[in-house]
């Protein structure tokens, strides 16, 4: 089997045990959007035009600004894709609307209410991040991380990330 035929084996694997609908539910009901593109791991774009960062997850960056690629950016970047295939998505803004790059925090859902922030620390493709007032979800995430570290997936099979961050700043991812 060839290096891409292998990548996307595991790839269907990991979303094959990713649940439908998991525990990290929105806490009122998501506003229903459009998605235009996958940035990144953790930054989509709407139809609307509106740039979407992930609520409670950092993935590893895309090669940006003179940085090079962080190791597991394509695989997050491919899982979103593939996890959001249907571009009817829903979206769950934070308390805290914006960030200081004027993107829109929210949590993003599939159409049958999987949870895409969930589903990346499931994967072990994303590492929690937490800072308030966006905490509706801090408690279902933690525990989506700490199932795929205890397993090793993906990004934890190597240890390349420390404890899980929790800071009261604004996010900078």
């Amino acid at each position: 089997m060839s290096a891409a035929g292998l990548f996307l084996f595991a790839l269907w694997i990991g979303l094959s045990s990713v649940s439908v609908a998991g525990e990290c539910k929105p806490a009122a009901p998501p506003e229903a959007v459009r998605l235009a593109k996958v940035l990144d791991g953790d930054t989509i774009s709407l139809g609307d035009g509106r740039h979407v960062r992930l609520i409670g997850v950092n993935t590893p960056e895309l090669s940006h600004y003179g940085h090079p690629k962080e190791p597991g950016a394509d695989q997050a970047t491919r899982f979103v894709r593939q996890f959001l295939a249907d571009p009817s998505i829903r979206i769950g803004i934070g308390k805290d609307p914006q960030d200081h790059y004027k993107r829109t925090l929210a949590h993003v859902y599939r159409a049958d209410g999987g949870s895409l922030e969930e589903a990346l620390l499931d994967a072990g493709l994303a590492q929690q991040i937490v800072f308030p007032p966006n905490l509706d979800l801090a408690e279902c995430l933690y525990h989506a991380e700490q199932q795929a570290r205890a397993a090793g997936r993906g990004l934890w099979r190597g240890g390349r990330f420390g404890p899980t961050a929790v800071t009261g700043l604004k996010e900078e991812a």
